[in-house]
């Protein structure tokens, strides 16, 4: 009995991501009176231990290398001969992420390896957690910010992340609780506080940009007290203040320190507007 010749090389089936599951199919040999086909796997050419099926399942260490698998077609009267077939090392799936509106951070898993693009600027180097930082009036959409894991040796790109990322709120400014009485101003009406940032434009930490807008707080109609919710002033770049406007032209400067417990507004050591 002839030693078993190989006519059609065996192959490997299966998707280039980590976790799937590859098949390599025994090929056609010329002696059909064959006692087995065994099997064997190999990484870059090196002896995988235990690896002995038809069937393999990626895993992150098969990333950017070659594998290889042997079939060796053994007939009746235990004669033998091996083939190998090669395939290109897997590929990472595309990265999973987890956004935080709260801190503006993306987590990304992995961890390593990452690639970002933002609004069509190229990839360039990250790591994870990923920091967001945009001005305040402007939102990433879906597809604004792509990640992926680098190529490694052979390996090509994982796959882009699908949906990308969309912020829908910006909490990254840590906010202040001030507290007054509509009845603590010497017998001026107040029914609408305006406050706003003296400055146009402010740095927030985290380079987070903060434009001045005009924000109004009324008294609650039965305790008359307001609560006025403002990014203090601690963590911004510079010296900066607010303007409260009570109304018949009685006004205050006063900066907000960063506090987790409420403060009353006449403990803001408020400047009275004299011109």
């Amino acid at each position: 009995m002839a030693i078993p010749i190989n006519t059609i090389a065996p192959l490997i089936s299966g998707n280039q991501l980590i976790g799937s599951t590859l098949t390599c199919s025994e090929g056609t040999w010329t002696d059909t009176l064959r006692e087995s086909y065994s099997f064997q796997w190999y990484r870059d050419g090196l002896f995988m231990s235990g690896e002995v099926s038809s069937i393999y399942t990626t895993s992150s260490l098969d990333t950017g290398h070659i594998l290889t698998c042997e079939v060796t077609c053994t007939n009746l009267t235990n004669e033998s001969s091996s083939v190998l077939v090669n395939i290109l090392g897997y590929n990472t799936i595309a990265p999973q992420l987890t956004e935080d509106n709260d801190t503006n951070l993306i987590t990304i898993d992995p961890t390593e390896n990452i690639e970002v693009n933002v609004k069509g600027g190229g990839w360039n180097d990250t790591a994870s957690p990923y920091l967001v930082t945009y001005e305040t009036e402007s939102r990433y959409e879906i597809g604004e910010i792509e990640f992926r894991v680098k190529a490694e040796g052979v390996n090509p790109p994982s796959e882009i992340t699908a949906n990308s990322i969309a912020f829908t709120e910006c909490d990254t400014v840590d906010y202040t609780e001030v507290v007054y009485c509509s009845n603590d101003l010497g017998g001026v009406d107040t029914t609408t506080i305006t406050v706003k940032l003296w400055s146009k434009i402010v740095q927030y930490k985290n380079n987070v940009v903060i434009r001045s807008e005009e924000l109004k707080f009324t008294p609650d109609s039965e305790t008359g007290k307001v609560v006025m919710l403002l990014p203090d002033t601690d963590s911004m770049v510079g010296k900066h203040e607010y303007r409260f406007d009570f109304g018949n032209n009685a006004w205050y400067f006063a900066r907000v320190p960063k506090s987790t417990t409420p403060i009353t507004f006449w403990d803001l050591n408020p400047t009275k507007n004299e011109g």
